[in-house]
């Protein structure tokens, strides 16, 4: 009887690495970045803020951080160990990538330039962590090099984009999508796939990883529940505070007792899809439960029915 890819024997390091303190409290971080883009979206009830320009950018903010998040977490998942320097480097992606989505919000905060140099910063660390695996570990140096060079030209292009103008904003989305695509085509279409060929990933840890992910994201939405609904003396929107427990409890059902069991596929393509459905499934319970939170704090008879609310709470 053949034993699925997804948990066949690791041979590199026998037992299959666990997950570290250290690691959750690095995805704590990514997914306090996550809850401050969902609640963007969902700001103004009235759809009145939220234009198609400003939707397409916010969803790209989940795109770029779940890249961060994936390649740091890659580099651990191929080469675990203590690293200092690693864990220093990371430290300070941490403390980037918050001022980045803090920036990149395209609301009143923080100016655009610090978001651009925010995420230069994560990417810069992206690439010296991978330098550093390939330095160590010269086995995993072909491994390490999509990595190394598509973070280093993501990080270059999103530093040209600290000098553009706050009020050029094609040339400020422009330069964004560049870098994204900079980012995550060159991880696609050759970096996964040849740590599948070369049977380097743990698949034990990487699901670990992201069912620990997925915990966080569906507890944050009830945190932001219990935010917005704070100061009332009572709950104005009953059924959409019940929706939340039912939509939060129902996604945690079906992502830990179909998904989580069936494990990682480790084949080129099936990954890079796998992740793919990841990021959507992260985006839309983000986005989805923020909604309804949201909602939780509008009486009854001033509900209405926001733009954004129909085609996207439709779709997740």
């Amino acid at each position: 009887m053949s034993t699925p890819d997804s948990f066949r024997p690791r041979a590199r390091h026998g037992v299959p690495s666990r997950v570290s303190w250290f690691e959750l409290f690095y995805d704590l971080v990514i997914v306090a970045s996550f809850a401050h883009t969902g609640h963007l979206i969902v700001n103004d009830l009235s759809g009145d803020r939220l234009t198609m320009t400003l939707g397409a950018w916010l969803i790209s903010t989940f795109v770029v951080t779940f890249t961060l998040w994936f390649s740091t977490s890659t580099a651990i998942n191929i080469a675990p160990g203590k690293v200092t320097l690693r864990k220093t480097l990371i430290f300070v992606q941490m403390f980037y990538v918050t001022v980045a989505n803090l920036a990149l919000s395209r609301s009143d905060g923080l100016p655009d330039d610090w978001g651009f140099g925010g995420l230069a910063l994560c990417f810069a660390t992206v690439t010296a962590i991978y330098a550093i695996t390939g330095r160590q570990r010269p086995e995993l140096k072909r491994a390490v090099t999509p990595w190394i060079w598509s973070s280093a030209v993501a990080a270059v292009i999103l530093a040209i984009g600290v000098v553009i103008p706050d009020d050029w904003e094609a040339a400020q989305i422009a330069a964004y999508a560049l870098a994204s695509a900079a980012a995550v085509v060159p991880l696609m279409v050759i970096g996964i796939p040849r740590l599948c060929r070369m049977n380097l990933v743990e698949p034990e840890h990487l699901a670990e990883r992201v069912g620990q992910l997925v915990i966080i994201v569906i507890g944050e939405s009830f945190l932001g529940l219990i935010f917005t609904l704070s100061g009332f003396d009572h709950v104005p929107g009953p059924l959409f505070f019940i929706f939340t427990f039912l939509v939060a409890g129902s996604l945690w059902s079906i992502y830990f007792s179909s998904v989580y069991p069936m494990g990682i596929p480790l084949t080129p393509g099936r990954l890079e899809l796998w992740l793919l459905g990841v990021m959507v499934f992260l985006i839309g319970v983000s986005y989805t439960a923020e909604m309804l939170a949201a909602y939780s704090a509008v009486p009854w008879d001033q509900q209405g029915i926001s733009r954004s609310f129909v085609p996207l709470s439709t779709l997740y």
